[in-house]
């Protein structure tokens, strides 16, 4: 039987797949100027314990589908590894659990790397030095002291 295709690693296919699934449901967004993961990031809340996954610095999605695609390939590895040692794989919790966390390593090292190829947010904000002695218009309001 097939290591894609074997009972004892349907975790990992499912991953794989709703990794693709993932994948191409952004790319169809990116083609109708739609982006669900932006709108996947207006929905999590900031929270301060994810830095290390790098969440808030590359879009949930993205850490996501890292997260997967790392349980998937490990998960995948494992078995293998275990099939070709003993002849038998894993029971899926024991490897599952091991993938898991393969799964957030790869998460984390790949988005920190992610995090430095994406931009950063910009800003063309000048500081309050910069205008001593400038003449400024008022668009609202009144001017005071």
């Amino acid at each position: 039987m097939s290591l894609l295709t074997a009972p004892d690693t349907w975790p990992f296919a499912t991953a794989l797949v709703l990794m693709i699934l993932l994948a191409v449901v952004e790319v169809v967004g990116m083609l109708l100027a739609a982006s669900p993961s932006s709108l996947l990031d207006s929905l999590i809340p900031d929270v301060d314990g994810l830095g290390w996954l790098h969440v808030g610095r590359v879009p949930i999605l993205v850490v996501v589908i890292l997260w997967l695609t790392g349980f998937s390939l490990s998960g995948f590895a494992i078995q293998s590894v275990a099939q070709s040692v003993t002849g038998a794989a894993l029971p899926i919790w024991l490897a599952s659990i091991h993938a898991v966390f393969l799964g957030l390593v790869n998460a984390s090292l790949f988005g920190g790397v992610l995090a430095r190829l994406v931009p950063a947010d910009e800003t063309r904000a000048v500081s309050e030095q910069s205008l001593v002695g400038q003449r400024g218009v008022l668009s609202e309001g009144t001017a005071g002291a």
